[in-house]
């Protein structure tokens, strides 16, 4: 049929492309995240996302936006050759975050690099957003506190004044004549 001639004409043009624009050094290290021998398979852990802007959670976002951010160039370059909307590249790379790991392994190499390089793509913005509003919760945490601190420290002194108010006549007295 029409449709599947024009499918499979795409599949033909993706795979043109990521043969002849990603090298094979880069094509394995997108092959590592699906790698069954890799700890703890790398794409599972890049799937998850973090469950709040705790310390702990940050941290593990910024692992994995480090592991992320050594793909992106190459993804991004890739996925702009492709000339495919946004639409397309995110639904890629929710193809990728659905399947698990055997069921990347089992499909055509260029089926697999197109969804991991979009998973790559729109995970890594994601990060981004999320390291970005992580700092944006921990610095308004920090701003609460620093008002919290300076109300006290102004009532620590307001304190202080009044305790030596009741001293002022008497040191007015030394200076004046009577």
């Amino acid at each position: 049929t029409l449709l599947s001639k024009a499918i499979g004409h795409e599949e033909n043009r993706i795979a043109i492309l990521i043969q002849k624009h990603l090298s094979e050094k880069k094509q394995s290290e997108y092959r590592r995240l699906i790698n069954k021998d890799e700890p703890n398979y790398r794409l599972k852990d890049l799937k998850k996302l973090p469950k709040s802007y705790k310390s702990g959670e940050v941290q593990k976002e910024i692992k994995r936006h480090k592991l992320l951010s050594e793909l992106y160039a190459s993804a991004y370059k890739l996925v702009k050759r492709f000339k495919l909307s946004q639409g397309n590249i995110r639904y890629y790379a929710t193809l990728c975050t659905k399947y698990n790991i055997n069921r990347l392994n089992e499909l055509k190499n260029h089926r697999a690099l197109l969804y991991l390089t979009c998973f790559v793509v729109t995970r890594y913005q994601i990060s981004n957003d999320s390291l970005a509003q992580a700092f944006l919760v921990a610095y308004s945490d920090f701003s609460d506190k620093v008002k919290i601190c300076r109300d006290e420290m102004i009532q620590e002194q307001t304190l202080k004044a009044l305790e030596n108010i009741e001293n002022v006549p008497l040191i007015l007295d030394l200076f004046m004549d009577n």
